[in-house]
């Protein structure tokens, strides 16, 4: 279905459960589907409950990279023995080093629309970065750091 149905239709189904306060079940084999529009979310595998929680929840912790990679890229980076899970979202890229950050050399890049999805290698980890700008080419040289506003990491159970 084209998005602008899929839109139409959520928003129908929204109202409806609204007005007649009754409970709306969305299964979908797009997990990006429900984000936007349930409450609770239940993500199964094999007939199993996985996880059970908010739509934020879910995306920023997920319990395992099953529901990781359901809601989209991640990086996971281990240390120490944890696995430390960041979203395309928690980075930063400059043309020149400032600060701790990290070279990093691009991979890829994909235009999303409202930005570019750029996979870089760094010291042997791939990291999907989100990035605004249309000026990157694979094997250009980058520099990474933490999105000030994502200083603080999730750890996988």
């Amino acid at each position: 279905m084209d998005a602008i149905h899929k839109s139409t239709i959520k928003k129908v189904i929204h109202d409806i459960g609204e007005h007649l306060s009754i409970t709306c079940l969305l299964v979908s084999h797009d997990p990006l589907d429900t984000l936007p529009w349930a409450d609770n979310i239940i993500v199964m595998k094999d007939g199993e409950i996985v996880q059970q929680n908010t739509p934020y929840n879910i995306y920023h912790q997920p319990v395992n990279k099953y529901c990781a990679g359901l809601f989209g890229n991640y990086t996971l980076i281990e240390e120490h023995g944890k696995k430390f899970f960041f979203r395309p979202e928690h980075f930063v890229l400059s043309a020149s080093k400032k600060d701790d950050q990290s070279p990093a050399i691009v991979q890829s890049i994909s235009f999303c629309g409202a930005y570019f999805l750029v996979t870089l290698l760094c010291e042997g980890t791939l990291y999907y970065v989100t990035y605004d700008k249309n000026d990157l080419v694979p094997g250009l040289k980058v520099f990474i750091d933490m999105h000030p506003n994502h200083r603080k990491a999730w750890v996988l159970p």
